[in-house]
């Protein structure tokens, strides 16, 4: 078990740092820095007096050097547009994302796992038929146009709710439940599916010559042991929630990371760029350890195997 850890450990350092490093090369070989942020109209005394300022007439090697050296301190450097350091300032829009991103999970996860189980406990009804068309429509539909169409049906035309801004329930109800909707589908098509191959195990049918409910026998026993495919396809649609939130957090006018990382590409803000894709680097991996250890907590038969033994996961 110890070495499964140390090794995922190991893995997920090996992976921030390539992501990283991909980021580095990209906004240092591909183009010019100083002409993104100046622009082509910039005098070429103000470009060399900005290139040593910001140290990129410094080779690539000792660039690369300063970057990790800041990586390692969490230090991006200050930001080109607010003249301050860079990672207080997706720190701070870091709270509105996963402010947005819990109640989206809230709306999408309950309502997922009831349809799923109102699928299962009425196989192949007309409300399993319409669950189903519901789910792919969720997993099909575009955000940015579904908030579109929200924003003019609820908000402009009955006033029922806030177009934009952040704040309580009136403000964050619309872009959650936009983000909502294709967790909701993949979740609800994930958890339908389990349940059904979990239904038909032996032990399935040995409580019902108990006498169990088949309600019961769905929301005590097969959900349980159907849990382990769902908490993964819930991490990957976190993960996905996460960078889905870019799209809706721009139409809704929401202050989180997205929005943030919009008005960085738009400004060509590169400290603010690397600190952004460092904060969802290290989200993402810290999701899917979470995903992991969930395992073992969900199903004690589950056991990390470590090398030597020649084995991987197994249950």
């Amino acid at each position: 078990m110890a070495r499964y850890w140390i090794r995922r450990l190991i893995q997920s350092v090996g992976i921030a740092w390539l992501v990283l490093t991909l980021v580095f090369l990209t906004t240092r070989v591909i183009g010019d820095p100083v002409r993104l942020v100046l622009g082509i109209e910039a005098s070429q005394e103000r470009v060399d007096l900005t290139r040593d300022t910001l140290g990129l007439n410094r080779s690539l090697a000792a660039q690369y050097g300063d970057f990790l050296n800041g990586v390692v301190q969490v230090d991006f450097g200050n930001s080109f547009w607010q003249k301050v350091p860079s990672m207080p300032i997706v720190l701070d829009r870091i709270p509105a994302t996963l402010y947005l991103t819990a109640v989206a999970l809230l709306i999408a996860i309950p309502l997922a796992l009831t349809l799923a189980s109102i699928g299962t406990l009425r196989p192949r009804s007309f409300a399993d038929r319409a669950i189903n068309v519901f789910s792919l429509g969720g997993v099909s539909i575009v955000d940015f146009w579904l908030g579109l169409m929200m924003i003019m049906l609820l908000a402009t035309r009955l006033d029922w709710i806030k177009t934009s801004g952040y704040g309580g329930f009136s403000y964050v109800l619309l872009p959650a439940v936009t983000l909502a909707f294709k967790p909701l589908g993949r979740v609800s098509q994930m958890a339908r599916t389990s349940l059904a191959e979990e239904m038909s195990k032996p032990y399935i049918r040995s409580l019902r010559a108990k006498g169990l409910s088949q309600r019961r026998i769905v929301f005590l026993h097969a959900m349980k042991n159907a849990s382990l495919p769902i908490i993964t396809i819930i991490g990957d649609e976190l993960i996905s929630l996460l960078n889905g939130a870019i799209v809706v957090e721009t139409v809704f006018g929401w202050p989180g990371i997205g929005q943030l990382t919009i008005q960085a590409l738009d400004r060509r803000d590169l400290p603010v760029i690397e600190a952004l894709v460092f904060v969802v680097t290290v989200s993402v991996i810290g999701v899917n350890l979470i995903v992991d250890a969930s395992y073992t907590y969900l199903n004690p038969r589950v056991k990390f195997g470590d090398e030597s033994s020649g084995r991987g996961t197994n249950s």
